[in-house]
């Protein structure tokens, strides 16, 4: 048997322990690829109110060995300084993280950046400094044209100089890969990985289980509108109900629009037991709230690869979204409907559709799909090939 490869994560989005849920995504690759090399993670996230300038913690994380550093950002109002030194501190942060690395585990033999830009310049300087080769994983939507968030000369310049840099580039759609193309982000080697599912946790209902409710469907997001369309899909539910009141739709998330969109709901008329606000869940409570319903739908007006709808698959649930950023690639005509993005008529229409014919997408048929596809030792043998490909070059 071969000697596992190091692989040094370096990634922009994390669970730390202000918020457990960014960069789940990220974690879920990572554990994917600890199955089969050696995995180190490096996570340096700034706090505004932190108590030291720099504090490191250290973690095997499921065989990961996980370092973050929380250093202090400074936010005093007027400082012309801010912003240059929350940049020495971003870059003395990642001189400790990767020196408590060194000294623990050694260098590693490959870099894996995951979210531009800043990272992939830390993994630069360690391909300059120590001939240590690296790769990208992009998960960010701000390349699409409807975001228009992905801004700034020195910025663009910097990120095109990573990528170019960079042995290989993953991204999680054909969309984003296209969006970053657009915007110059060239480089030969550029392949589709997509968000992982643990596909033993998220599965199809057993005979044990409390039987599907035909009429529940069911939300799941991070509650921003500008995106999500919540407020949008609130208004096709509105007008649902005037058409027919045998259905449930379960609201599950939290996040900055939270309230808003509660507050929202109550104007437009709709409550309980039609629809609920369930907050966040998590783990086996999500997957029996899955299980349960008959299908997941999303209103968003721009999206990249919603995790949700694999978890989705993997349950046998079909989708109802919209045809936005990368979900056309996965969502098809027998595993789901797509409509357009705003159209609230369309939404209605296929809610009943999906309402009146349960049994018309095959569980069976989704599941295997995200087998295929989602599963963390599919990706993870997919991310060691790209490795190989990085390495042999």
């Amino acid at each position: 048997m071969s000697q596992k490869r190091h692989i040094l994560f370096l990634t922009r989005w994390y669970p730390n322990r202000r918020d457990p849920m960014p960069g789940l995504f990220v974690r879920n690759h990572a554990l994917a690829v600890a199955a089969i090399e050696q995995v180190t993670l490096l996570y340096v996230h700034s706090e505004p109110d932190a108590v030291k300038r720099y504090e490191i913690t250290e973690e095997d994380d499921q065989g990961i060995y996980t370092v973050r550093i929380y250093y202090r950002n400074p936010t005093k109002a007027g400082n012309p300084f801010a912003m240059a030194t929350k940049i020495v501190r971003f870059i003395i942060a990642h001189k400790k993280g990767l020196q408590r690395i060194r000294s623990t585990v050694g260098l590693p033999d490959l870099v894996h950046v995951n979210v531009l830009t800043r990272h992939a310049l830390v993994a630069l300087y360690l391909k300059i400094r120590f001939r240590i080769p690296y790769l990208i994983t992009e998960h960010w939507s701000r390349y699409l044209p409807i975001t228009s968030t992905y801004k700034g000369f020195f910025r663009k310049m910097a990120t095109r100089w990573c990528v170019r840099q960079a042995g290989a580039v993953t991204t999680v759609s054909e969309n984003l890969k296209d969006a970053m193309l657009s915007h110059r982000l060239y480089n030969p080697h550029y392949y589709i990985v997509y968000n992982i599912v643990d596909t033993t946790l998220f599965t199809l209902p057993s005979g044990r289980q409390p039987v599907v409710a035909k009429n529940r469907f069911i939300h799941i997001s991070c509650f921003e509108d500008r995106s999500k369309n919540i407020s949008g899909l609130l208004r096709s539910l509105a007008v649902l109900k005037t058409v027919r009141s045998d259905w449930q739709c379960l609201f599950i998330g939290d996040g900055t629009d939270y309230q808003i969109v509660t507050t929202y709901a109550t104007a437009l008329g709709l409550s309980e037991p039609q629809v609920v606000f369930t907050g966040i869940k998590t783990g086996i409570e999500l997957v029996q709230l899955l299980q349960q319903s008959a299908f997941l739908v999303l209103f968003s007006n721009y999206e990249n690869m919603p995790v949700v709808i694999n978890e989705a698959f993997a349950c046998g649930k079909p989708v109802l979204a919209t045809r936005v950023g990368g979900i056309p690639e996965i969502v098809k005509q027998d595993r789901g409907i797509l409509i357009d993005a705003g159209d609230e008529e369309a939404l209605v229409r296929e809610l009943v559709f999906m309402l009146d014919h349960p049994e018309y997408f095959s569980s069976q048929q989704n599941r295997e799909f995200a087998d295929r596809n989602f599963s963390p030792a599919i990706v993870g043998h997919l991310f060691q090939q790209i490795y190989n490909q990085v390495l042999n070059r």
